[in-house]
């Protein structure tokens, strides 16, 4: 491998596409006119992903600096909805570009304000980040020695 022309950022600024699955039995998602149901996403070594973490963690930095204490499960619950919020922001912000994903009649497509709406589904959130988890589809295109 030609560690000199490999950029680990690069790849993954490209972006890659997530064909989503069926909640129900995993089958590949299609809209009515038969187009794929996609999101093209950033990958994890990209600056904008890190960019789109970082300006969780600032937005969230006074939770943060909560001490050790015991919650109580309506608090949890909190937690992880506002958890659940946080992943859809970053999501947001690293989506470049959707197909087949639709909001009553209208296309998504690339519109910020339509996929935080779509990604109020915490399925379509789990798909995403397990999409993301898995570099390959990042790096198809490597060379190797």
């Amino acid at each position: 491998m030609d560690f000199a022309s490999f950029s680990l950022e690069e790849m993954a600024a490209r972006g890659s596409v997530c064909h989503l699955r069926s909640y129900l039995d995993k089958s590949p998602l299609y809209a009515a006119d038969g187009t794929p149901v996609t999101f093209t996403l950033l990958g994890k070594d990209s600056r904008d992903f890190r960019k789109a973490v970082a300006r969780v963690a600032a937005r969230d930095q006074a939770l943060l600096k909560r001490g050790n204490k015991e919650y109580t499960a309506e608090q949890l619950l909190a937690e992880m909805d506002r958890q659940q919020k946080n992943n859809a922001d970053i999501f947001t912000d690293i989506t470049v570009g959707t197909t087949g994903v639709y909001l009553g009649k209208k296309l998504v497509g690339s519109d910020k304000k339509l996929i935080r709406r779509v990604l109020d589904h915490r399925w379509v959130v789990e798909q995403l980040d397990e999409f993301l988890d898995d570099r390959e589809d990042f790096f198809r295109n490597v060379k190797k020695d």
